[in-house]
């Protein structure tokens, strides 16, 4: 990983504004694993570093794809329902419309329970639409059958999560760690969820575990740059976040994370031009204003420790 220096890359991608408004608008609200989560945010009114440990709830997200151990292209052919109900739901939860995807998931379980894409999409949309009870009721039947499914496991730690049952989410992800043993996303989410705990010598442990099988994951590193954050510890979040803020994978989130580190320290000039250099100039002064808003108590974060 690079050691930050304050070199800034030239302009690589433009991110659609609805992205910049969708995050920042996101920010302001507790989604449970949404982690899906950057941890990322504004102020609520609180503090700001409760706004920060929601940051991390969204790359919680990051392990949240469709499991891929069954493709439902090749189960179903596109005349049958069961296709046609599975292509409504991605069609829902695109749109934003969470609770209609998680319905849609929850029809094709009742009529394929042991369906993993529908398992996932149902816990993934149904965390987004507050359905947390009735989706951990259809995780923890399907894990009566299948019980050293680690997937599952781990899925049922989102959701505890997302409960704020912090203490049985950290028990079912050392379950899945357990029988596992090594899984980057497994390791990261453990991470996120110590952080929430306000364990950060443990979240420290994983998210170096989540790079040593990961390395320079983008992810991981935006993660532990707000673990790091959220500890005060100033110098390492820049580090982590600058490294996960210049690599070609890296999303607007990395890049908001590096800027609100600069910002927490005053340093709202530097933040501006290394947004301007990777996006939209209003996408930048957007962003920028939300941290502003978000950072402008010094108490708050501590700048003179």
């Amino acid at each position: 990983m690079s050691k930050d220096n304050d070199t800034i890359k030239t302009k690589s991608h433009l991110v659609p504004l609805s992205s910049i408004v969708l995050t920042l608008l996101s920010s302001s609200m507790i989604s449970g694993c949404s982690h899906f989560d950057m941890r990322q945010g504004v102020t609520d009114g609180t503090s700001a570093q409760s706004q920060t440990e929601k940051n991390s709830e969204t790359n919680m997200s990051k392990g949240d794809d469709v499991n891929p151990n069954t493709d439902p292209l090749t189960t179903y052919t596109k005349d049958d329902p069961r296709f046609l109900l599975s292509d409504a739901a991605k069609i829902a939860e695109n749109d934003g419309d969470y609770a209609q995807a998680a319905g849609l998931w929850r029809k094709l379980i009742e009529s394929n329970p042991d369906y993993q894409p529908a398992l996932y999409g149902f816990s993934r949309t149904g965390r987004k639409a507050g359905l947390n009870k009735p989706v951990l009721g259809v995780l923890y039947s399907a894990l009566a059958k299948r019980p050293n499914d680690t997937d599952l496991i781990a899925e049922t730690a989102k959701v505890h999560y997302a409960m704020g049952e912090y203490k049985n989410a950290l028990t079912q992800i050392d379950l899945a760690l357990a029988q596992e043993g090594g899984k980057w996303e497994y390791y990261s989410l453990r991470g996120v969820i110590a952080d929430k705990m306000n364990l950060f010598d443990d979240s420290k442990v994983a998210y170096e575990k989540a790079l040593e099988l990961s390395p320079d994951n983008p992810k991981v590193l935006n993660n532990y740059a707000i673990s790091r954050l959220m500890s005060r510890d100033i110098k390492n979040a820049q580090r982590y976040a600058f490294d996960g803020a210049n690599m070609e994978k890296s999303t607007i989130q990395n890049y908001q994370t590096y800027a609100k580190v600069l910002s927490v320290q005053g340093r709202y000039e530097d933040a501006k031009k290394f947004l301007e250099e990777k996006l939209s100039d209003s996408q930048a002064s957007a962003m920028m204003q939300n941290l502003r808003n978000e950072t402008s108590s010094p108490i708050l974060w501590g700048r003179n420790r």
